[in-house]
Formats: C-alpha cells, sequence, structure tokens
C-alpha cells in the first residue's frame, strides 16, 4: 500500500473541507441573522429553524466533499468523522508497514493531518468560527426566549 499517497489525500480532503466551512459561513451568518429576529416573538419556530440551519449546513458541506471526492472520500463527517479517519490510517500504517518506515509515516501524518484539526490551526478559519460563534449565541437567545415561553 502506498501511505504517503493516502496521508496526502486525506490532508487535502482536510483542508477541502475547512475551505468549504469558510466558503459557506456567510450563509450560516445570513440565516442566523435572519432566524435570530424571530426569537422574541416566536419562540418555538426560531429553535426549529436554528437547528434546521445548522443541519442544512452540516449536509451543504458534506455534499460539497461528496460532489469533488465522490467514492474517494475518506471523511465524510457522518459516517467518519476527520480524527476517525486520521486513526484508521494511523492504524493501518501500524500493521501495514516495517518499523523502519512507520516512524517517518507517522511524523508525516502528524505533520500532514493532525497539525491542521487542532485547535491553534482552526483558528486560521475565522469566518467559520465568526459564523459559528453567532449561531451558538443565537441558539442560546432561541433557548432563553423558549423558556420563558413555557413558562
Amino acid at each position: 500500500m502506498n501511505f504517503v499517497n493516502k496521508i496526502y489525500e486525506l490532508a487535502e480532503q482536510i483542508d477541502y473541507h475547512h475551505k468549504m466551512l469558510n466558503h459557506r459561513a456567510a450563509w450560516l451568518l445570513l440565516s442566523t441573522v435572519a432566524v435570530w429576529s424571530l426569537s422574541d416573538n416566536h419562540p418555538i419556530p426560531a429553535i426549529v429553524a436554528s437547528i434546521l440551519i445548522m443541519g442544512f449546513y452540516a449536509v451543504i458541506i458534506t455534499n460539497d466533499l461528496k460532489a469533488k471526492y465522490g467514492d474517494k472520500l475518506i471523511a465524510d463527517g457522518w459516517k467518519i468523522h476527520i480524527k476517525k479517519a486520521i486513526e484508521m490510517l494511523e492504524a493501518e500504517i501500524l500493521e501495514g508497514c516495517e518499523e523502519s518506515e512507520q516512524q517517518k509515516l507517522l511524523d508525516l501524518l502528524e505533520e500532514k493531518c493532525h497539525s491542521r484539526i487542532k485547535f491553534k490551526n482552526f483558528l486560521k478559519h475565522r469566518p467559520f468560527l465568526i459564523a459559528y460563534v453567532f449561531w451558538a449565541w443565537m441558539f442560546y437567545e432561541n433557548l432563553i426566549a423558549f423558556l420563558r415561553y413555557i413558562k
């Protein structure tokens, strides 16, 4: 097996996933602001809409990944999360390689994949992070309004 190619393919998919998160962040922010305006007068539809927004966002990102990679998609976010895909590749390397080659491949996996999903590197994806923070804030406000409504 060519583990180097697998590592680079997974790294490319991780990068594309982050790129799509940022690319679709404006959509998430705009829909968040629209639903936020419902929270005071219509808390139940606002809660439902806020959950649907995140569901639609996840489906859109997954569809973008599937459209680009098709059957070669390693981590789709639903069945196999990025961390699980990295762990699976690490296990394959440990099983299928000689000890002399293992450490080089594990170091390459760390450099190309593990390092890209660490929180400090996630801060590079500010558009998504900002949109997600606003969504979480909106969801919290909608939840508070819903709890006031049912009292």
